[in-house]
C-alpha cells in the first residue's frame, strides 16, 4: 500500500510540472533568424528575422520596450567579450507576421563589465525575443561564428 500511494504521489507531482496549464496557439508565421555573410571581427553584423505578428506588439508598460529584439552575446575561450541588443531597421508586413531586417553594428569592443575583444574569432548567439506584461517569448535562436 505504501508503494502505491508513494508512486501515485510522483505521477501526480510529474503531470502537475509537465502539464501546460493552458497552451498558447501556433502562430502562422514562425520566428527565424539568419546572417546574409559570415562575419568577421571588426566589421558589421545584421540579420534578417521573421517573427509572428504577437512579436511586434508595443508594451504598454515603459519596461518593456517595443519588440522584438535581438540580443548577441560572443565568447572567446569562454569568456564573454561583446554583447549588443539590436532592433527591427526596415520591416515588411507578411501574411501573419513581418520580415525585418535589424540595426547594423560592429563586432568590436568591450563587454559590459568583463573582458574586451581586442582581435580573433569568437563563438556567437543571436536570440530574437519580445517582451510583454506577460513574460519574454523566445521566437528564434542562431548559434554562429565570428572570424578573426
Amino acid at each position: 500500500m505504501r508503494r502505491f500511494l508513494g508512486a501515485a504521489l510522483v505521477a501526480a507531482l510529474v503531470l502537475s510540472v509537465a502539464v501546460p496549464v493552458v497552451a498558447a496557439p501556433a502562430p502562422d508565421v514562425e520566428g527565424s533568424i539568419a546572417l546574409s555573410f559570415a562575419p568577421t571581427y571588426g566589421g558589421p553584423i545584421w540579420f534578417t528575422e521573421t517573427y509572428p505578428q504577437e512579436a511586434a506588439k508595443q508594451a504598454r508598460q515603459n519596461q518593456y520596450p517595443g519588440s522584438p529584439q535581438t540580443q548577441v552575446k560572443c565568447w572567446q575561450s569562454g569568456e564573454p567579450v561583446w554583447f549588443q541588443l539590436l532592433f527591427p531597421a526596415d520591416r515588411t508586413k507578411i501574411p501573419g507576421g513581418w520580415l525585418a531586417m535589424t540595426n547594423e553594428m560592429t563586432l568590436l569592443g568591450r563587454y559590459p563589465g568583463g573582458a574586451t575583444w581586442e582581435g580573433g574569432a569568437a563563438e556567437c548567439v543571436a536570440i530574437l525575443f519580445s517582451n510583454d506584461s506577460h513574460g519574454q517569448y523566445v521566437w528564434a535562436i542562431l548559434w554562429f561564428e565570428v572570424g578573426p
